[in-house]
């Protein structure tokens, strides 16, 4: 663990995590890029649902900060790791999903609401809150390309 370690070794530690998250990042993106073209589908963006856009160095709780730090990390990797298979990345914080949506599409939120959950019973089960927020997450970043 980073927070073990002195600061030059920690620092060297955390680069080599960034560095193996963005190239392993990149390569299933890749991968999954071939695939949707093999199937006729061609990848136009990327979306990232997150838990909160807290900055890490804000938060007090050394345990806590950490936690956010290794997620920012990894969110991070997934960014880059977009930005080199050409694709932009959209973010969007899970409790602002529906409102964010709303905004671009230009549609009202009881509209987004209605469209997933017709999305959910069309497709069935499972059709939780993981995938309508990835589903609202993948139709802001189409819609503001």
């Amino acid at each position: 663990m980073v927070s073990e370690q002195d600061e030059k070794r920690g620092m060297r530690l955390v680069r080599h995590t960034r560095d193996t998250a963005t190239a392993e990042a990149t390569r299933a993106i890749r991968q999954l890029m071939e695939q949707a073209d093999q199937a006729g589908h061609r990848v136009r963006a990327a979306a990232l649902v997150v838990g909160s856009d807290v900055d890490p160095a804000t938060l007090r709780h050394p345990h806590i900060r950490a936690h956010a730090l290794e997620g920012r990390l990894y969110r991070e990797a997934v960014e880059a790791a977009a930005s080199r298979c050409g694709l932009a990345c959209e973010v969007l914080v899970e409790v602002e999903a529906l409102p964010s949506a709303a905004v671009a599409v230009g549609k009202r939120p009881v509209e987004i609401k209605a469209a997933t959950d017709a999305w959910g019973k069309a497709l069935g089960p499972p059709w939780g809150a993981q995938e309508k927020a990835a589903a609202l997450a993948a139709w802001v970043a189409l819609a503001r390309r």
